[in-house]
């Protein structure tokens, strides 16, 4: 895990992305090192590697939203999980999960790309964040995808396509022994850059063991 500047960006934008307090984005940002923070660091400072995408930032994008999703899937498949579900209290922060006028649920859609080797790649996406089905207290969890199904249709996203294909993640509610279907994940994009998106998306990486930090006696 690594965090990459973006042009522009500073302690402040730091703090407000991943709702960090200021002395906590300083320390992170005095460790960069050409134009990124390790997850070490992240993970010495904060002590978790992941640092959770603030919904109420004022740098929330689309863009921002799927590259945080992105990641949560990649992340998700190193951490040996029993269960094989990640939950969006794990990646994302104000959710919106509590507010008082929503009683079903959030999905986050939109336009982003995907960077895939040299390819920026448009997707349009569905993403639901958390769900009411059971009970409240399991409303703030989503599975990750067990499962995927996929579609091929001609262009409703994008008009230069000649075709079009989607691929729908469908999760289950952890308390319904994988039985209760949610909403699914879906991305839709020009068919011809299936194999590449499908691969990116499934693609299954190495745990990676850090350091754990080391306290210092001041006094020797």
């Amino acid at each position: 895990t690594s965090y990459k500047a973006e042009k522009g960006d500073n302690a402040e934008t730091l703090a407000s992305q991943y709702g960090l307090k200021k002395s906590v984005a300083n320390d992170l940002y005095d460790t960069m090192d050409k134009g990124e923070i390790s997850g070490q660091n992240v993970k010495d400072i904060t002590g978790s590697e992941v640092l959770k995408f603030n919904m109420a930032s004022n740098r929330f994008t689309t863009q921002r939203f799927l590259d945080q999703y992105v990641f949560s899937r990649s992340h998700m498949t190193t951490t040996n999980t029993e269960t094989g579900l990640w939950e969006t209290t794990d990646y994302f922060t104000n959710t919106g999960a509590y507010d008082k006028d929503i009683t079903r649920g959030r999905e986050i859609s939109g336009y982003g790309f995907l960077r895939i080797g040299k390819n920026n790649i448009k997707v349009h996406f569905q993403i639901p964040i958390y769900r009411f089905e059971l009970h409240r207290t399991t409303s703030i969890k989503y599975p990750a995808s067990v499962d995927n199904i996929i579609y091929n249709r001609h262009g409703t996203y994008f008009r230069n396509a000649y075709s079009q294909s989607s691929l729908e993640f469908f999760g289950h509610h952890p308390e319904t022994n994988n039985k209760f279907r949610l909403n699914p994940i879906s991305l839709w994009f020009d068919s011809k850059n299936f194999d590449k998106i499908h691969n990116y998306l499934n693609k299954v990486y190495p745990n990676y063991q850090y350091n754990e930090k080391i306290s210092v006696n001041p006094k020797g």
